[in-house]
């Protein structure tokens, strides 16, 4: 087999992209943005990287960039991520993560799409229950009535499931 990016791990096997993401994500960490960035092009450029990295690849991408506050290019990257993970926990923490920077954007209507999703996904009960709450502050962003906005809440709060939520 043929060495990885760091040259001591196979690239035939999923621990050497593995490898090489945590590597990625390390030196993200350390501030180290374009080795980072070179490193994640070396996987994803490499034919022996296996699919189900895909998302993980994507998703350290977005990292990086948010770590510089590049937001257009991480929004890019977790849609990325979002339709090549399979995995639905993974699936629903970037699609939330998504929906929170469109919101972030003052794009309510493109990060509802994301919330939904999130919720469609039955991840954490947590989870859920943010992504609803955000949905109804886009509805206040997007100029809804306040009368409805509160109708909406209330009747959130009033599920038994959301009691350790209500005031």
């Amino acid at each position: 087999a043929r060495p990885t990016a760091c040259g001591r791990c196979a690239s035939s096997s999923p621990p050497a992209g593995r490898h090489v993401i945590w590597s990625a994500k390390n030196l993200t960490d350390r501030g180290k943005y374009y080795e980072a960035r070179d490193l994640l092009k070396s996987i994803q450029e490499d034919p022996n990287t296996p699919e189900k990295l895909q998302g993980d690849l994507y998703a350290t991408y977005a990292h990086v960039y948010l770590r510089e506050k590049n937001y257009g290019n991480a929004i890019v990257a977790l849609k990325s991520a979002v339709a090549t993970t399979k995995n639905k926990k993974k699936k629903a923490r970037y699609a939330y993560i998504l929906a929170q920077l469109y919101q972030k954007e003052n794009r309510p209507a493109s990060s509802d799409e994301y919330y939904t999703q999130v919720v469609k996904l039955k991840p954490s009960y947590d989870l859920s229950f943010h992504a609803k709450m955000n949905m109804l502050i886009n509805k206040g962003i997007s100029g809804e009535e306040p009368a409805q906005g509160e109708k909406d809440l209330s009747r959130l709060l009033k599920d038994p499931k959301n009691a350790d939520y209500a005031p």
